[in-house]
Protein backbone atom coordinates (compact mmCIF):
# COMPACT_ATOMS: atom_id res chain seq x y z
CA UNK A 1 0.00 0.00 0.00
CA UNK A 2 2.67 2.17 0.91
CA UNK A 3 2.90 3.26 -3.44
CA UNK A 4 -0.91 4.07 -2.87
CA UNK A 5 -0.86 6.39 0.23
CA UNK A 6 -0.90 9.63 -2.23
CA UNK A 7 -4.31 8.35 -3.10
CA UNK A 8 -5.29 8.08 0.64
CA UNK A 9 -5.31 11.61 1.93
CA UNK A 10 -8.61 12.63 3.73
CA UNK A 11 -11.27 14.95 1.64
CA UNK A 12 -12.89 17.13 4.19
CA UNK A 13 -15.61 18.15 1.81
CA UNK A 14 -18.08 15.35 2.35
CA UNK A 15 -21.95 16.19 2.62
CA UNK A 16 -23.43 12.79 3.23
CA UNK A 17 -27.07 13.77 2.42
CA UNK A 18 -26.83 13.83 -1.25
CA UNK A 19 -24.30 16.66 -2.62
CA UNK A 20 -20.84 15.11 -3.93
CA UNK A 21 -17.48 17.09 -3.72
CA UNK A 22 -14.39 16.31 -5.28
CA UNK A 23 -11.45 17.94 -4.81
CA UNK A 24 -13.43 20.98 -3.07
CA UNK A 25 -15.62 21.38 -6.15
CA UNK A 26 -19.18 20.47 -6.11
CA UNK A 27 -21.04 18.65 -8.46
CA UNK A 28 -23.84 20.72 -9.37
CA UNK A 29 -27.35 19.85 -10.07
CA UNK A 30 -28.29 18.41 -12.52
CA UNK A 31 -25.62 16.10 -12.81
CA UNK A 32 -23.23 16.61 -15.74
CA UNK A 33 -23.87 14.41 -18.72
CA UNK A 34 -23.83 10.92 -18.25
CA UNK A 35 -25.05 11.41 -14.45
CA UNK A 36 -28.81 10.64 -13.97
CA UNK A 37 -29.87 12.36 -16.94
CA UNK A 38 -33.72 11.79 -16.46
CA UNK A 39 -33.90 11.14 -20.27
CA UNK A 40 -31.37 8.69 -20.19
CA UNK A 41 -32.82 6.88 -17.43
CA UNK A 42 -35.88 6.54 -19.56
CA UNK A 43 -34.10 4.46 -21.69
CA UNK A 44 -33.86 1.18 -19.35
CA UNK A 45 -37.97 1.88 -18.88
CA UNK A 46 -38.04 -1.90 -21.45
CA UNK A 47 -41.56 -1.93 -20.36
CA UNK A 48 -42.58 -5.88 -20.77
CA UNK A 49 -39.10 -7.00 -21.04
CA UNK A 50 -38.11 -5.70 -17.64
CA UNK A 51 -39.92 -6.84 -14.66
CA UNK A 52 -38.89 -5.99 -10.62
CA UNK A 53 -38.41 -8.92 -8.35
CA UNK A 54 -38.31 -9.04 -4.77
CA UNK A 55 -35.56 -11.36 -3.88
CA UNK A 56 -33.43 -12.32 -0.48
CA UNK A 57 -30.44 -12.42 0.72
CA UNK A 58 -29.40 -16.32 1.43
CA UNK A 59 -27.18 -17.15 5.01
CA UNK A 60 -23.75 -15.19 5.10
CA UNK A 61 -22.07 -18.95 5.33
CA UNK A 62 -21.57 -20.76 2.46
CA UNK A 63 -20.11 -23.65 4.26
CA UNK A 64 -23.16 -24.61 6.53
CA UNK A 65 -25.34 -26.87 4.36
CA UNK A 66 -27.89 -27.36 6.95
CA UNK A 67 -28.27 -23.53 8.23
CA UNK A 68 -29.28 -23.24 4.02
CA UNK A 69 -31.44 -26.10 4.19
CA UNK A 70 -33.59 -24.60 7.22
CA UNK A 71 -33.78 -21.33 5.54
CA UNK A 72 -35.52 -22.70 2.11
CA UNK A 73 -39.03 -22.46 3.25
CA UNK A 74 -37.95 -18.74 3.22
CA UNK A 75 -37.13 -18.58 -0.28
CA UNK A 76 -40.50 -19.82 -1.18
CA UNK A 77 -41.96 -16.19 -1.57
CA UNK A 78 -39.12 -14.77 -3.72
CA UNK A 79 -37.57 -14.70 -7.40
CA UNK A 80 -34.24 -14.59 -6.27
CA UNK A 81 -31.27 -15.70 -3.93
CA UNK A 82 -28.01 -13.71 -3.25
CA UNK A 83 -25.53 -16.02 -2.05
CA UNK A 84 -22.01 -15.20 -1.04
CA UNK A 85 -19.37 -17.76 -2.34
CA UNK A 86 -15.61 -18.52 -0.38
CA UNK A 87 -12.67 -20.22 -1.93
CA UNK A 88 -10.74 -21.95 0.57
CA UNK A 89 -7.58 -21.09 -0.98
CA UNK A 90 -4.77 -22.66 0.86
CA UNK A 91 -7.06 -25.32 2.54
CA UNK A 92 -6.03 -28.90 1.83
CA UNK A 93 -9.47 -29.84 1.45
CA UNK A 94 -10.69 -27.24 -0.87
CA UNK A 95 -11.93 -29.83 -3.12
CA UNK A 96 -14.15 -31.31 -0.49
CA UNK A 97 -15.51 -27.86 0.39
CA UNK A 98 -16.26 -26.76 -3.05
CA UNK A 99 -18.00 -30.05 -3.34
CA UNK A 100 -20.72 -28.79 -0.51
CA UNK A 101 -20.45 -25.14 -1.63
CA UNK A 102 -21.76 -26.62 -5.38
CA UNK A 103 -24.02 -28.97 -3.34
CA UNK A 104 -25.23 -26.23 -1.87
CA UNK A 105 -26.15 -23.97 -4.52
CA UNK A 106 -27.98 -26.60 -6.27
CA UNK A 107 -30.68 -26.64 -3.59
CA UNK A 108 -31.35 -23.14 -4.47
CA UNK A 109 -31.66 -24.03 -8.08
CA UNK A 110 -33.52 -27.17 -7.40
CA UNK A 111 -36.30 -24.53 -5.61
CA UNK A 112 -36.48 -22.71 -8.65
CA UNK A 113 -34.51 -19.71 -7.75
CA UNK A 114 -32.37 -17.46 -10.31
CA UNK A 115 -29.16 -16.68 -8.17
CA UNK A 116 -26.59 -13.86 -7.81
CA UNK A 117 -23.50 -14.32 -5.95
CA UNK A 118 -20.61 -12.45 -4.20
CA UNK A 119 -16.78 -12.70 -4.20
CA UNK A 120 -15.53 -11.21 -1.65
CA UNK A 121 -12.16 -9.82 -3.30
CA UNK A 122 -9.23 -9.12 -1.07
CA UNK A 123 -8.08 -5.41 -1.00
CA UNK A 124 -4.99 -4.49 -3.47
CA UNK A 125 -4.10 -7.69 -4.75
CA UNK A 126 -2.60 -8.32 -8.37
CA UNK A 127 -5.54 -9.06 -10.42
CA UNK A 128 -4.35 -12.31 -11.41
CA UNK A 129 -3.70 -13.40 -8.14
CA UNK A 130 -7.58 -12.65 -7.47
CA UNK A 131 -8.56 -14.81 -10.66
CA UNK A 132 -6.53 -17.37 -10.08
CA UNK A 133 -7.88 -18.10 -6.54
CA UNK A 134 -11.23 -17.80 -7.35
CA UNK A 135 -11.73 -19.63 -10.41
CA UNK A 136 -12.27 -22.83 -9.05
CA UNK A 137 -14.93 -21.86 -6.92
CA UNK A 138 -16.64 -19.92 -10.46
CA UNK A 139 -16.30 -23.21 -12.69
CA UNK A 140 -17.65 -25.18 -10.45
CA UNK A 141 -20.70 -23.66 -8.85
CA UNK A 142 -21.78 -20.79 -10.85
CA UNK A 143 -22.96 -21.08 -14.38
CA UNK A 144 -23.05 -19.06 -17.94
CA UNK A 145 -25.60 -15.91 -17.28
CA UNK A 146 -25.30 -15.57 -13.68
CA UNK A 147 -24.22 -12.62 -11.96
CA UNK A 148 -21.40 -12.30 -9.62
CA UNK A 149 -20.77 -9.31 -7.85
CA UNK A 150 -17.08 -8.69 -7.12
CA UNK A 151 -16.19 -7.67 -3.78
CA UNK A 152 -18.77 -5.88 -1.48
CA UNK A 153 -18.55 -2.26 0.15
CA UNK A 154 -15.21 -1.03 -0.90
CA UNK A 155 -16.20 2.59 0.63
CA UNK A 156 -16.51 0.78 4.30
CA UNK A 157 -13.71 0.99 6.52
CA UNK A 158 -14.23 -2.42 7.49
CA UNK A 159 -13.18 -4.37 4.11
CA UNK A 160 -9.81 -2.99 4.55
CA UNK A 161 -9.36 -1.20 0.89
CA UNK A 162 -8.53 2.33 2.38
CA UNK A 163 -12.19 3.55 3.52
CA UNK A 164 -14.78 6.71 2.53
CA UNK A 165 -12.18 9.29 1.21
CA UNK A 166 -12.85 10.04 -2.81
CA UNK A 167 -9.30 9.35 -3.30
CA UNK A 168 -9.45 5.92 -2.34
CA UNK A 169 -12.44 6.14 -4.60
CA UNK A 170 -10.29 7.06 -7.37
CA UNK A 171 -7.73 4.24 -6.73
CA UNK A 172 -10.19 1.81 -6.93
CA UNK A 173 -11.57 3.68 -10.44
CA UNK A 174 -8.33 2.62 -11.48
CA UNK A 175 -8.16 -0.80 -9.92
CA UNK A 176 -10.95 -2.49 -10.79
CA UNK A 177 -11.80 -2.14 -14.78
CA UNK A 178 -8.74 -4.28 -15.00
CA UNK A 179 -9.64 -6.99 -12.54
CA UNK A 180 -13.32 -7.46 -14.50
CA UNK A 181 -11.35 -7.56 -17.91
CA UNK A 182 -9.44 -10.17 -16.40
CA UNK A 183 -12.24 -12.36 -14.97
CA UNK A 184 -14.20 -12.08 -18.73
CA UNK A 185 -10.85 -13.45 -20.41
CA UNK A 186 -11.10 -16.22 -17.83
CA UNK A 187 -15.16 -16.76 -17.71
CA UNK A 188 -16.54 -14.91 -20.52
CA UNK A 189 -20.15 -16.21 -19.92
CA UNK A 190 -20.84 -14.80 -16.51
CA UNK A 191 -22.31 -10.96 -15.44
CA UNK A 192 -19.80 -9.28 -13.46
CA UNK A 193 -21.10 -6.58 -10.96
CA UNK A 194 -20.12 -3.55 -9.33
CA UNK A 195 -19.93 -3.80 -5.47
CA UNK A 196 -22.82 -2.30 -3.69
CA UNK A 197 -21.63 0.48 -1.11
CA UNK A 198 -22.01 1.42 2.13
CA UNK A 199 -24.30 3.82 3.53
CA UNK A 200 -23.13 6.83 4.54
CA UNK A 201 -19.75 6.42 3.86
CA UNK A 202 -19.10 8.58 1.18
CA UNK A 203 -21.39 6.55 -1.32
CA UNK A 204 -22.72 9.49 -3.55
CA UNK A 205 -18.59 10.46 -4.19
CA UNK A 206 -17.85 7.09 -4.91
CA UNK A 207 -20.07 6.55 -7.37
CA UNK A 208 -19.24 9.34 -9.45
CA UNK A 209 -15.11 8.74 -8.91
CA UNK A 210 -15.84 5.08 -9.71
CA UNK A 211 -17.96 5.88 -12.96
CA UNK A 212 -15.46 4.45 -15.24
CA UNK A 213 -15.22 1.35 -13.08
CA UNK A 214 -19.10 1.05 -12.97
CA UNK A 215 -19.42 1.62 -17.14
CA UNK A 216 -16.49 -1.38 -17.29
CA UNK A 217 -19.23 -3.95 -15.55
CA UNK A 218 -22.27 -5.32 -16.57
CA UNK A 219 -24.52 -4.30 -13.45
CA UNK A 220 -24.36 -1.97 -10.41
CA UNK A 221 -24.69 -3.17 -6.86
CA UNK A 222 -26.56 -0.80 -4.34
CA UNK A 223 -27.39 -1.07 -0.83
CA UNK A 224 -30.09 0.77 0.77
CA UNK A 225 -30.63 0.68 5.11
CA UNK A 226 -32.86 2.83 7.32
CA UNK A 227 -33.80 2.43 10.87
CA UNK A 228 -36.57 4.18 13.37
CA UNK A 229 -39.08 6.41 10.77
CA UNK A 230 -36.30 7.21 8.43
CA UNK A 231 -37.58 4.52 6.00
CA UNK A 232 -39.34 7.54 3.86
CA UNK A 233 -36.01 9.87 4.26
CA UNK A 234 -34.43 10.95 0.96
CA UNK A 235 -31.26 9.92 2.61
CA UNK A 236 -32.06 7.13 3.85
CA UNK A 237 -35.05 4.51 3.25
CA UNK A 238 -35.38 6.46 -0.29
CA UNK A 239 -31.78 6.81 -1.04
CA UNK A 240 -31.90 4.44 -4.27
CA UNK A 241 -33.72 7.66 -5.51
CA UNK A 242 -30.80 9.29 -5.04
CA UNK A 243 -28.19 6.62 -5.72
CA UNK A 244 -29.14 5.79 -9.49
CA UNK A 245 -29.40 8.70 -11.20
CA UNK A 246 -25.46 9.22 -10.15
CA UNK A 247 -24.90 5.40 -12.28
CA UNK A 248 -24.07 5.69 -15.95
CA UNK A 249 -27.74 5.17 -17.50
CA UNK A 250 -26.74 1.95 -19.44
CA UNK A 251 -26.24 0.22 -16.23
CA UNK A 252 -28.82 -1.97 -14.93
CA UNK A 253 -28.90 -1.81 -10.67
CA UNK A 254 -29.87 -4.77 -8.39
CA UNK A 255 -30.28 -3.15 -4.82
CA UNK A 256 -28.11 -6.23 -3.39
CA UNK A 257 -28.88 -5.66 0.06
CA UNK A 258 -31.87 -3.35 2.07
CA UNK A 259 -32.93 -3.64 5.49
CA UNK A 260 -34.16 -2.32 8.64
CA UNK A 261 -31.66 -1.61 11.33
CA UNK A 262 -33.95 -0.73 13.98
CA UNK A 263 -32.34 -2.78 17.68
CA UNK A 264 -35.28 -4.67 18.93
CA UNK A 265 -37.81 -4.23 16.38
CA UNK A 266 -39.40 -7.52 15.46
CA UNK A 267 -38.66 -9.25 12.36
CA UNK A 268 -42.37 -9.34 11.18
CA UNK A 269 -42.66 -5.47 11.93
CA UNK A 270 -39.77 -4.81 10.25
CA UNK A 271 -41.03 -6.83 7.31
CA UNK A 272 -44.47 -5.05 7.35
CA UNK A 273 -42.25 -1.97 5.93
CA UNK A 274 -40.22 -3.96 3.71
CA UNK A 275 -43.50 -4.28 1.87
CA UNK A 276 -44.38 -1.14 2.06
CA UNK A 277 -41.00 -0.18 0.72
CA UNK A 278 -41.15 -2.34 -1.93
CA UNK A 279 -44.47 -1.80 -3.25
CA UNK A 280 -43.44 2.48 -3.41
CA UNK A 281 -40.00 0.97 -5.03
CA UNK A 282 -41.84 -1.19 -7.59
CA UNK A 283 -43.30 2.27 -9.24
CA UNK A 284 -40.34 3.65 -10.07
CA UNK A 285 -37.84 0.58 -10.70
CA UNK A 286 -38.17 0.65 -14.20
CA UNK A 287 -37.72 4.10 -14.49
CA UNK A 288 -34.50 4.22 -12.29
CA UNK A 289 -33.04 1.14 -14.06
CA UNK A 290 -33.74 -1.44 -11.02
CA UNK A 291 -34.20 -4.77 -11.61
CA UNK A 292 -33.88 -6.67 -8.27
CA UNK A 293 -34.12 -5.94 -4.74
CA UNK A 294 -32.46 -8.57 -2.14
CA UNK A 295 -33.73 -8.09 1.72
CA UNK A 296 -31.06 -8.29 3.87
CA UNK A 297 -30.76 -11.35 5.47
CA UNK A 298 -32.18 -14.78 5.71
CA UNK A 299 -29.91 -15.99 8.67
CA UNK A 300 -27.01 -15.59 9.88
CA UNK A 301 -24.01 -17.53 12.42
CA UNK A 302 -22.79 -14.12 13.75
CA UNK A 303 -24.68 -12.65 16.76
CA UNK A 304 -24.51 -8.82 15.25
CA UNK A 305 -26.45 -10.04 12.09
CA UNK A 306 -28.93 -11.65 14.03
CA UNK A 307 -31.25 -8.21 14.46
CA UNK A 308 -31.34 -8.56 10.58
CA UNK A 309 -32.66 -12.07 10.03
CA UNK A 310 -35.68 -12.90 8.63
CA UNK A 311 -38.24 -15.39 9.95
CA UNK A 312 -40.40 -17.69 7.63
CA UNK A 313 -43.60 -15.40 8.42
CA UNK A 314 -41.74 -12.64 7.53
CA UNK A 315 -40.86 -13.33 4.26
CA UNK A 316 -44.35 -14.22 3.27
CA UNK A 317 -44.64 -10.41 3.12
CA UNK A 318 -41.58 -10.23 0.50
CA UNK A 319 -43.52 -11.79 -1.83
CA UNK A 320 -45.17 -9.31 -4.71
CA UNK A 321 -48.15 -9.92 -6.60
CA UNK A 322 -46.93 -11.68 -9.92
CA UNK A 323 -46.44 -9.03 -12.44
CA UNK A 324 -46.93 -11.24 -15.90
CA UNK A 325 -49.09 -9.37 -18.19
CA UNK A 326 -52.13 -10.52 -19.16
CA UNK A 327 -53.11 -11.95 -22.31
CA UNK A 328 -53.61 -9.34 -24.81
CA UNK A 329 -57.87 -10.11 -25.60
CA UNK A 330 -58.11 -10.45 -21.54
CA UNK A 331 -56.63 -6.39 -21.20
CA UNK A 332 -59.16 -4.00 -21.04
CA UNK A 333 -57.00 -1.05 -20.04
CA UNK A 334 -52.99 0.02 -19.45
CA UNK A 335 -51.67 -1.75 -16.13
CA UNK A 336 -52.24 0.63 -12.85
CA UNK A 337 -47.96 0.63 -13.16
CA UNK A 338 -47.68 2.40 -16.40
CA UNK A 339 -51.10 4.25 -16.11
CA UNK A 340 -49.48 6.35 -12.96
CA UNK A 341 -46.27 6.58 -14.97
CA UNK A 342 -48.23 7.92 -17.83
CA UNK A 343 -49.84 10.64 -15.70
CA UNK A 344 -46.80 11.30 -13.68
CA UNK A 345 -43.98 11.50 -15.79
CA UNK A 346 -43.18 15.13 -14.89
CA UNK A 347 -43.17 14.37 -10.73
CA UNK A 348 -40.40 11.47 -11.40
CA UNK A 349 -38.14 13.77 -13.19
CA UNK A 350 -38.62 15.61 -9.91
CA UNK A 351 -38.44 12.91 -7.85
CA UNK A 352 -34.65 11.75 -9.91
CA UNK A 353 -33.45 15.43 -9.29
CA UNK A 354 -34.19 15.71 -5.36
CA UNK A 355 -33.79 12.24 -4.41
CA UNK A 356 -37.01 12.82 -2.48
CA UNK A 357 -40.73 11.96 -2.69
CA UNK A 358 -43.52 14.04 -4.35
CA UNK A 359 -45.87 14.95 -2.35
CA UNK A 360 -48.78 15.47 -4.30
CA UNK A 361 -48.21 12.11 -5.93
CA UNK A 362 -47.74 10.18 -2.66
CA UNK A 363 -51.20 11.46 -1.80
CA UNK A 364 -52.87 9.80 -4.43
CA UNK A 365 -51.10 6.43 -3.66
CA UNK A 366 -52.78 7.01 -0.47
CA UNK A 367 -56.20 7.83 -1.63
CA UNK A 368 -55.99 4.84 -3.74
CA UNK A 369 -55.26 2.70 -1.16
CA UNK A 370 -51.63 1.81 -2.96
CA UNK A 371 -49.85 3.09 0.45
CA UNK A 372 -50.05 1.87 3.90
CA UNK A 373 -50.22 5.75 5.77
CA UNK A 374 -48.01 6.73 7.89
CA UNK A 375 -48.38 8.86 11.26
CA UNK A 376 -46.82 11.55 9.48
CA UNK A 377 -49.38 11.11 6.70
CA UNK A 378 -52.13 11.11 9.12
CA UNK A 379 -50.61 14.66 10.88
CA UNK A 380 -50.57 16.14 7.26
CA UNK A 381 -54.37 14.93 6.90
CA UNK A 382 -55.42 16.32 10.07
CA UNK A 383 -53.66 19.59 9.52
CA UNK A 384 -55.09 20.34 5.96
CA UNK A 385 -58.75 19.28 7.43
CA UNK A 386 -58.12 21.87 10.41
CA UNK A 387 -56.78 24.37 7.17
CA UNK A 388 -59.60 23.36 5.10
CA UNK A 389 -62.32 24.69 8.21
CA UNK A 390 -60.52 27.51 8.98
CA UNK A 391 -60.97 28.41 5.39
CA UNK A 392 -64.94 27.74 5.35
CA UNK A 393 -65.09 29.69 8.50
CA UNK A 394 -63.39 32.91 7.37
CA UNK A 395 -65.76 32.19 4.28
CA UNK A 396 -68.55 31.96 5.90
CA UNK A 397 -67.93 35.47 7.48
CA UNK A 398 -68.20 37.27 4.48
CA UNK A 399 -71.47 36.13 3.40
CA UNK A 400 -73.81 39.55 3.95
CA UNK A 401 -76.32 37.66 5.89
CA UNK A 402 -76.58 36.73 9.63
Amino acid sequence: MADRDPYLQPDTQANEHGDAYTDGDKYEYPYPDGYGNPDARYSLFRGEEMTFESCLHARNDIWSFEGHRTDMPKFRHVKQALIILATYQGDPNQAYHLTWQAKTVQMYRDAGLRLVFRSNIPPWEPHRKVIGAWLPVLLSVTKPGEKIQLGNEPNNPGENWGGPDVKVARAFNDYFPGLIEGFRKAVPDRLWGFPGLAVMQNDTQWLLACNEAVRAADWLGMHVYWQHGNVQDPAWGQRYRLLAPLAPSETPILITEYGDSTPGRSAVAKAEWYKVWLLELQLVAKLLGIEAAFAFIASSPDPQWREFEITEEAAALLELPDTEEPEEEEREEETLEQDLMDQYREQYETWVYAGGIENNFRAHLLGQGLLKPTADDLRMLIGDIRSSLGQLEQALDTLPFE
